[in-house]
């Protein structure tokens, strides 16, 4: 749904298979949009997002603790 209401835009929407370098930690956000020029650390496997501008994590009782 995120794709449809980015479609126009300079947003793109990436999905758990984009690993997201933020501060010092990697993460696999639900979904996760970059607005402007996608950023990737290429020497790494597999290519971590450097630049989100959005990112979405959908918790639940059974998955708090580990997300």
């Amino acid at each position: 749904m995120l794709g449809t209401q980015l479609d126009g835009s300079p947003c793109e929407g990436y999905t758990t298979t984009a690993r997201v370098l933020n501060a010092s930690s990697y993460l696999h956000a639900n979904l996760s949009a970059v607005c402007g020029e996608a950023e990737f650390n290429r020497s790494k496997t597999p290519e971590n997002l450097l630049t989100p501008t959005l990112m979405v994590e959908v918790s639940s009782a059974s998955t708090a603790g580990p997300d």
